[in-house]
C-alpha cells in the first residue's frame, strides 16, 4: 500500500500479511487462481466451472461483414 498526501509520503509497505499473501500468488498455479476452472478449451469453444458450481460457455463467432 502507498499512502501520500500530495507530495508527502505517509506509508509505502504492505498491510495485513500482504507481503506473505502476493508470494503465495506468483507460486500457485493459475488455473487455482482463476474465477472458473476450464475443463474444455479448443480454437473456438471454452466451457469451464465456476466456484460456485454454475457452467459457463464461450463461443467465439465468425462475423458476417
Amino acid at each position: 500500500m502507498n499512502l501520500a498526501l500530495f507530495r508527502l509520503q505517509l506509508y509505502n509497505g504492505y498491510i495485513r500479511n500482504g507481503e506473505k499473501i502476493e508470494q503465495q500468488f506468483y507460486q500457485e498455479n493459475i488455473r487455482s487462481q482463476a474465477f472458473f476452472v476450464y475443463f474444455f478449451v479448443r480454437n473456438r469453444i471454452i466451457a469451464a466451472r465456476g466456484k460456485g458450481g454454475g457452467l459457463a460457455f464461450w463461443v467465439k463467432m465468425q462475423s458476417k461483414t
